[in-house]
């Protein structure tokens, strides 16, 4: 299972509880990492390094991957993912991800992007 994170408020949070947010988030998912703030996104492997975590942002989305697909634990496979006006964060694996991938024009090998598309449309 992977490990979903976020946060929204004031800008200036805390960096000690948001290290210790992701921190923990790792335990789930000690794979591979992607943090999404102010329209940007961070990814790598491994557990999280506190530095990606932008403390100014009043949006943060995170999470801690734990691979389970084949090319999964590479960063560009990672999360959250950014659709249209859609960031998403995604805790599963889309069932039908094989029959519907050739459907899509997917820029990723992650099969959440699929999930991201389908939200995408609908907004």
């Amino acid at each position: 299972m992977c490990g979903l994170w976020g946060y929204a408020g004031d800008r200036g949070a805390d960096p000690e509880i948001l290290s210790e947010i992701a921190k923990t988030a790792s335990r789930r998912g000690p794979d591979g990492w992607g943090v999404w703030s102010d329209g940007k996104i961070w990814r790598g492997t491994g557990v999280i390094n506190p530095k990606f975590i932008n403390i100014d942002a009043s949006v943060i989305i995170g999470h801690a991957r734990l691979s389970t697909m084949l090319g999964a634990k590479e960063p560009a496979n990672g999360q959250p993912l950014c659709c249209s006006d859609i960031v998403l964060s995604h805790n599963g694996s889309v069932w039908n991800y094989g029959e519907i991938k050739d459907l899509l024009q997917l820029s990723t090998g992650c099969d959440s992007e699929a999930l991201a598309i389908a939200l995408s449309e609908k907004s």
